[in-house]
């Protein structure tokens, strides 16, 4: 009997609290709603319809909107036009990146997904892949849609998607801060002078950074992303100075042939291009203008390392990231090595480097040699406060290979003598695997590889490093360890397990992808 009557009691709490809950107001509502992940808000709106309406609308403005199939969008459309005058208002970020050529399920779809964005209030965020171009053919009302956006600031366009770029732009009215407009086909200085005072971050590429840009200013630019061909034009580091002023963050990147970059043909195509495009000449121009008048603002560095030797930035940068380029031959990668890392100035707060062991054997191991005699040249030594290394290792190799290209960076990370260090190695698919099951490495990696071991040897190779963290992932896991130095190096337990080691990773790789 008491248990009954204390079921009854927690029943009616329970029933209670509920009605309290509906009868909040919603701006309340708002306010618990905005604390709960998205599996929890899905939970949430289950209770009643009142609760589905305000937490449907929370999620809609938490959560990115992603349409990547014609089932998305055919659900994405019925989902809005449910509820169309209270949804709309909290749509925030959409992005459509269906597949190219777009499936005729997803054009019939134009006008009912017109309809869902026309003057939506608060979509400040819009991103579009390839489909853009079949999407917005004959879809005035799509187009008129996109034009209305009113509070948009952050647009996204994928290339090759021939002048739509161009036309949206023209005539948008938006304040846009951050616009990515990948490679231009065809310049357009006239649509992007019309963003040009509000644009704090910009992602482009072009054959000439005058033709592409125009000779407006762009006083409010802090980012810029820049990708480049193999002409003089692309690499003129004067024109990039007087665009952007005021940069704080440049990564530049080297556009070589659309072909697979492991396919024979692009790498014979791309070496005759690199062996008579003048490298040396365009480093030494952009050298001469900054000894002049350095880049008064630029602190975080990124890209691969042809277009980094190129523009050659004469400045103390906090953030260094350099990828490989698998694409030039060893002897022409060699001297960029060698002249960027010779180059730097000291201290740097984070040295990033990207390597991918995708070469044939032997030209791995000769390019961390040549690496570490361009280290090892500079006087004085360089300081760095936190490395950071990433391998990126094909999930075909064998066992005792991985081991082995794996083994070789403690020494790296030894003469280099940084105070925090990352080793993060990935198992990426070759492009012979069409497997879905566990290769031999990725089995290795999840199963017969110790963390510990491997921070034990980082610890030995240098009494500098106070922080070491190590990360290997592959298809489908992960695993994560990191580890403090006792201040007493004679310690019984020289290495401590530090608490939180994966969360701070993901930071950490985040801020430099």
């Amino acid at each position: 009997m008491e248990d009954n009557t204390l079921h009854g009691a927690v029943t009616g709490d329970t029933l209670q609290s509920t009605v309290d809950l509906s009868a909040m107001p919603p701006e309340l509502l708002a306010r618990i709603e905005e604390h709960l992940d998205r599996d929890s808000l899905t939970s949430y709106t289950t209770c009643c319809k009142y609760l589905r309406a305000s937490g449907v609308r929370s999620m809609l403005y938490a959560h990115p909107v992603v349409l990547k199939t014609a089932l998305s969008v055919r659900s994405f459309c019925d989902f809005m036009h449910a509820d169309l005058s209270r949804r709309k208002p909290a749509l925030r970020s959409l992005t459509i990146d269906t597949p190219h050529p777009t499936p005729q399920d997803v054009l019939t779809l134009r006008g009912r997904l017109a309809h869902a964005l026309i003057h939506a209030p608060n979509l400040s965020y819009l991103s579009l892949g390839r489909c853009l171009k079949d999407i917005l053919e004959r879809s005035p009302a799509l187009y008129s849609a996109i034009h209305s956006l009113s509070s948009l600031t952050t647009l996204n366009m994928e290339s090759d998607t021939g002048l739509w770029p161009q036309a949206i732009m023209q005539i948008h009215s938006a304040s846009l801060t951050n616009l990515d407009v990948g490679y231009l086909t065809t310049n357009m200085p006239d649509a992007l002078d019309h963003h040009a005072s509000t644009l704090q971050s910009l992602s482009v590429g072009a054959r000439s950074v005058e033709a592409a840009l125009g000779c407006i200013t762009y006083v409010n630019v802090r980012a810029l992303s820049w990708i480049g061909e193999l002409t003089e034009g692309a690499w003129d580091l004067s024109a990039m100075m007087d665009l952007f002023p005021n940069l704080e963050k440049l990564s530049a990147w080297m556009r070589f042939s659309d072909l697979d970059p492991l396919h024979s043909l692009a790498t014979m195509a791309n070496s005759l291009a690199a062996m008579t495009f003048p490298f040396n000449t365009i480093r030494a121009a952009n050298l001469e203008k900054q000894s002049r008048c350095p880049w008064p603002r630029l602190r975080y560095l990124s890209g691969d390392l042809s277009a980094l030797y190129m523009l050659a930035p004469d400045c103390q940068v906090d953030v260094l990231s350099v990828t490989d380029n698998i694409r030039l031959e060893i002897w022409n990668y060699g001297d960029q090595i060698r002249e960027t890392f010779r180059n730097l100035r000291h201290p740097i707060r984070t040295l990033h480097l990207k390597y991918r062991s995708a070469w044939e054997s032997g030209v791995a191991e000769s390019l961390k040699i040549l690496l570490m005699e361009a280290l090892q040249e500079r006087s004085p030594h360089l300081v760095i406060d936190f490395l950071v290394i990433e391998l990126l290792i094909l999930n075909d190799l064998p066992p005792e290979q991985i081991f082995g290209i794996m083994m070789y960076w403690p020494t790296v990370i030894g003469k280099l003598a940084p105070r925090k260090v990352l080793l993060h190695v990935r198992i990426v698919p070759s492009m012979q695997d069409k497997s879905t099951s566990p290769t031999v490495a990725e089995r290795y990696v999840q199963r017969g590889l110790d963390l510990e071991d491997l921070g034990t040897t980082i610890a030995a190779s240098t009494r500098a490093v106070k922080r070491i963290y190590v990360k290997i992932s592959w298809r489908g896991g992960q695993k994560t360890k990191g580890w403090a130095r006792a201040l007493n190096y004679r310690a019984e337990i020289p290495l401590a397990e530090l608490k939180g080691a994966r969360r701070t990773v993901e930071k950490v790789l985040r801020s430099l992808a």
